[in-house]
């Protein structure tokens, strides 16, 4: 059966008993001013020297423009800025394992050809490890066992592909480590801090090949084959490393 329903005179007079005491809302908060939420940060991108001793940091200059920064872990100096630049900036670095040296990567007025720089943390020198035009550096890699060198991928050869230079960071000195043939998304280091495996993906049907060679001067061979179903995105990582004794790799 059916409950009556109120009049509604009965229905309008409940709502109004309800909302009389409502409570009243105060005034909104001041609005967060620009600059604090898209303003430089006064100091950012913290690293400690791979010796403990020294923390460098991203902070303006006088003009605002992002800079590399370094002082003692232990602040008994103040901080001093390495870097000079007062156009592009910089805004990310990394230590070189020889704790010498800071590296970061630089494009020429929003070209987006990017450059590998090289900042000497004593003398404040700065050298440009990729100086050729219209190339653009990218892939970096580095080995805490070889402190003095860096993979840099470049395409130098060719515009269309990106090869692995092997960069002195003592002499600048540059020597092709291995050739892109145009499909690989992901370079392999072995022990040695030699590229011995590569991740490709097939233009034909998207499936990503795993291809490795007994050494620098090997020929490339195939060793492993997944559909795209089977390996999903392009851009996860498929490759974790060598084994010890170089002669397997871990894959995910």
């Amino acid at each position: 059966m059916d409950r009556p329903r109120p009049l509604p005179s009965v229905v309008a007079a409940a709502v109004l008993a309800g909302t009389a005491g409502a409570p009243v809302f105060a005034e909104p908060p001041p609005i967060i001013p620009r600059h604090v939420l898209m303003g430089t940060p006064t100091r950012e991108n913290p690293e400690i020297s791979p010796d403990g001793t020294r923390l460098a940091f991203t902070a303006p200059n006088e003009s605002g423009t992002p800079n590399i920064w370094i002082q003692p872990l232990d602040g008994a100096t103040e901080p001093r800025m390495l870097t000079q630049d007062d156009n592009r900036g910089v805004w990310g670095f990394d230590w070189s394992h020889d704790g010498r040296h800071l590296l970061y990567i630089q494009d020429r007025d929003g070209d987006e050809n990017w450059h590998l720089h090289a900042v000497d943390i004593e003398t404040g020198d700065v050298r440009d490890l990729t100086p050729h035009d219209g190339v653009r550096a990218s892939n970096i890699l580095t080995d805490r066992n070889h402190p003095d060198v860096v993979l840099v991928g470049m395409n130098l050869r060719d515009r269309r592909y990106t090869d692995m230079h092997r960069v002195s960071l003592s002499s600048g000195e540059t020597v092709l480590e291995a050739e892109d043939p145009g499909d690989v998304t992901e370079w392999v280091t072995d022990g040695d801090f030699r590229i011995r495996a590569a991740v490709a993906l097939d233009p034909g049907n998207s499936d990503t090949v795993i291809r490795v060679r007994d050494a620098v001067d090997a020929p490339w061979r195939e060793i492993a084959r997944w559909t795209l179903p089977e390996t999903g995105s392009v851009l996860y990582k498929k490759v974790l490393g060598f084994t010890p004794d170089g002669q397997s790799l871990y894959v995910q």
